[in-house]
Formats: structure tokens, C-alpha cells, sequence
């Protein structure tokens, strides 16, 4: 069911997906499984955003998989067992990337972590961390009530970066200011109050509960290729994964890199549909426009056009997606559960309006995340935004002249965990 390419083309299909997200044939005992449920044995080549490609064990024919038909790639790592004896810190980055580290210190403006033993004795990789990739460190990440009040803590937390202690009866206690930077050691960081707008030296050690970082925020946002997870027990969300001379590069969507020597210390890619929603699939709040007399009154869409055909984009049919029509918005509820937004935006090629344009505005708890024209010249665009922690999704579409012919396709409009 899959398009096969033969062996001779390997070195050349190979180096064109260098490129994009490229994962050389590492492991003789890798094996990839479908949504469907089938499995095959053999080598990962690579995998860019839509496709990976994967040598098959024996027969040694290269197939090339639709991403979105891929539940994992299993690479021959085992992943470890966190359980509540393992003390750990917790770290997660702006991009819902999650470390697990036994130490952590903040160096100038980087971070600089210690890796849980692996099973089998993986060497850890080498790690680029720049603080402003970090949203926030937690101590005693092992304590379910410790998690608890930490989640309890992000809740409430403000507008400002938090250096956060425990106090005597055992609560946390956040101090607001700006974290400016660490010492060169990693003992001391530099932190102006946001109270007296002074600045001072805390050590680090001091916050017995953690660190929260207010970041600026993002609108567009690299799209996720995959989740990788490492033998290390880290979660990282990746915007690529390069082969280097060294092993393999994972670049995670937020800028952080990390590169495992040899290629060892990768479990799993996984690509598992479970983190998607398609919006689709969800009933929005829908505000239409005023009804006109001589004037239709159409809303939205789905999956299909008025006359019930796929939408259809530049030649490509898709069968999920939003026609949505002018002077509409729909407010979708996501409850701070989804970190990415993606969908393919365009005029449906079937639209036969030359002069179609509209205003599609996209916003997370009232705030703009995209406003441009989208027109029937303008190629089709696929857009990516960060909706880490909205609860509402608002997607509004307005007319530059008449009603008729001004809509917007979202195909295969969805957000993801």
C-alpha cells in the first residue's frame, strides 16, 4: 500500500531529505508501526514532515510512508521507569518539549542539566540550552503533591518569572521579578525584584521549589515533525532530526539542540494520531452574520464545499477541514491541553470569484496570533502557531466587498498536544 522506490535511488533519496529532518539506517532491530496496526522490520532512512522512509528488513526495498499513517518508529532503546524513588527535577521547555534531570543549573544564559542513568549504558548527548527556551524548572518532580501544587502554582502565576522556595509549613512560595542571568559556576543567578526593581545575586540552590519563566510569547512557531524520546526518559518536540558526522541532531521547536553521539540514546520517534485533534471533530461556538434580506446566511463547513465536493487547494484534496464563510467566528474551548495549531489556509480552487479576498484572524484568549488577507491569487499557506495554554481558539473570517465568493479554506485545520 505504500510507494516503493528501488535500491539504487537509496544515496540520492537520502541526501534530498538531509535537508529537512533526516534519520540514517541505525539500527539493524528498528521497527516502525502503523495507525493501522502493521508492522514492519528494517532500517529508518528518513523522515521529513510528510514522509518516512524506511528499509525494509530482507528484501531491502525502500517504502515510503505518509507521516500521518505512522504511529512510531522504534529504534532499540528502552525507555526507563520513573517511578516515585526516582528523584528527579523537572524541565519543561516553551515548546512542551519535558526533561528529566538529577541536577540543573543556570550558567550565564544557558542551562546545564545532569541525565538519569540510561538502561544499557547510552552515552548522554551533548545539549544546547539557551534559557530562554526554558518555561519552567520543578524540584521534587517525583512528589505527586509536589506536582500538584506545582501545577496549582502555573495556574496562578502572573506575568512575571518566579523564583520559587517552600516555606515553613511546607507551601510554595514565589518570589516575582526577572531572571537576568546565572553565574559562571552555576551557584548564583542575578534577579531584579519586581517589587523594589532591585537587583540581586539568589543562589540557586535557594529555590527549593523551582524557577518559572515568563517567556515572550509566539505566534508562528516551526511545525512538530515528531516527538522523539530518548533512553534518558526526556520528551522532546522536534522541528527536525539531522544526521551529523557525530550521531544524531534533534532541534526541537522552541531552538534547543541536542545531539546523541553514534545515534545511540533515541527510543522511539512517535508520531502517535492520539496527540492530534482535528478541529473538525469539535463543536465550535459560532457567531454568523446579520441576516440580510436577498443575502444567504452560511457559517461554516465541514470537509466538504456547498455543492459537497473535498476541498481542494492548488490541486490537492483534502478530506478534513473548514470552509469557512464571511462575517462568521467560531470559538473553539481547548482548555490549555494543546501547545501547536496547523492548518493549510487558501481560496477553494472550485470558488470561481477572481477577485476573492477575506480577513482570516486567528486568536487565543483574545489575543492575535494571525491577521493576514488571504485572497484567491495567493498560493495556499500552511500556517503553525503556538496555542501552548489558550483556552479559547477564536477563528474569524471578514469580507473586503460582497458576501458571495469570500471564503476560506482551513484544510486539515487541527492543534496537537
Amino acid at each position: 500500500p505504500y510507494e516503493e522506490a528501488p535500491m539504487t535511488r537509496a544515496p540520492r533519496l537520502a541526501a534530498a531529505f538531509l535537508a529537512a529532518c533526516t534519520l540514517a539506517a541505525l539500527a539493524s532491530a528498528g521497527e516502525l508501526v502503523t495507525l493501522s496496526g502493521k508492522a514492519l522490520k528494517g532500517d529508518v532512512v528518513a523522515v521529513d514532515a510528510q514522509t518516512v522512509t524506511f528499509k525494509e528488513a530482507g528484501s531491502g526495498t525502500l517504502a515510503k510512508i505518509p507521516v500521518k499513517e505512522v504511529g512510531e518508529v522504534n529504534l532499540g532503546g528502552k525507555l526507563p521507569a520513573l517511578g516515585p524513588t526516582v528523584k528527579r527535577n523537572e524541565i519543561e521547555l516553551v515548546d512542551g518539549s519535558v526533561l528529566v534531570a538529577p541536577e540543573v543549573a543556570i550558567k550565564g544564559k544557558k542551562v546545564e542539566f545532569a541525565f538519569l542513568p540510561a538502561p544499557g549504558g547510552a552515552t548522554p548527548p551533548t545539549v544546547d540550552l539557551p534559557m530562554t527556551t526554558l518555561y519552567w524548572v520543578m524540584r521534587n518532580a517525583e512528589d505527586p503533591k509536589a506536582r500538584a501544587e506545582w501545577k496549582k502554582l502555573l495556574t496562578d502565576r502572573g506575568k512575571r518569572d518566579l523564583f520559587v522556595t517552600i516555606d515553613e509549613k511546607g507551601n510554595l512560595s514565589p518570589l516575582a521579578g526577572t531572571f537576568l542571568e546565572g553565574d559562571e559556576k552555576g551557584v548564583g543567578i542575578q534577579f531584579q525584584d519586581a517589587v523594589s526593581d532591585e537587583k540581586r545575586r539568589l543562589l540557586q540552590a535557594r529555590a527549593t521549589g523551582g524557577f518559572v519563566f515568563n517567556q515572550p510569547l509566539r505566534d508562528a512557531i516551526p511545525p512538530t515533525v515528531c516527538k522523539v524520546r530518548d533512553v534518558f526518559g526526556n520528551v522532546l518536540i522536534a522541528q527536525a532530526v539531522t544526521v551529523t558526522d557525530a550521531g544524531i541532531k534533534v532541534t526541537t521547536v522552541g531552538g534547543a539542540t541536542f545531539e546523541y553521539p553514534g545515534g545511540t540514546g533515541i527510543a522511539k520517534l512517535d508520531f502517535a494520531e492520539g496527540n492530534v485533534k482535528y478541529l473538525v471533530d469539535l463543536d465550535p461556538t459560532v457567531a454568523g452574520p446579520d441576516e440580510v434580506p436577498g443575502e444567504p446566511r452560511l457559517t461554516y463547513l465541514k470537509n466538504r464545499t456547498q455543492d459537497g465536493a473535498r476541498l481542494r487547494l492548488d490541486g490537492v484534496e483534502y478530506q478534513k477541514g473548514l470552509l469557512v464563510f464571511p462575517d462568521t467566528a467560531l470559538t473553539y474551548n481547548l482548555g490549555g491541553d494543546y501547545r501547536e495549531f496547523k492548518a493549510t489556509v487558501g481560496v477553494d480552487d472550485r470558488i470561481p470569484v477572481a477577485s476573492s479576498n477575506v480577513r482570516l484572524t486567528i486568536e487565543g484568549d483574545g489575543r492575535k496570533l494571525f491577521s493576514e488577507n488571504v485572497s484567491r491569487k495567493d498560493k495556499p499557506r500552511t500556517v503553525t502557531l503556538d496555542v501552548k495554554e489558550v483556552k479559547q481558539l477564536k477563528i474569524s473570517v471578514e469580507r473586503e466587498s460582497l458576501y458571495l465568493g469570500n471564503q476560506v479554506n482551513l484544510a486539515d485545520v487541527r492543534v496537537q498536544k
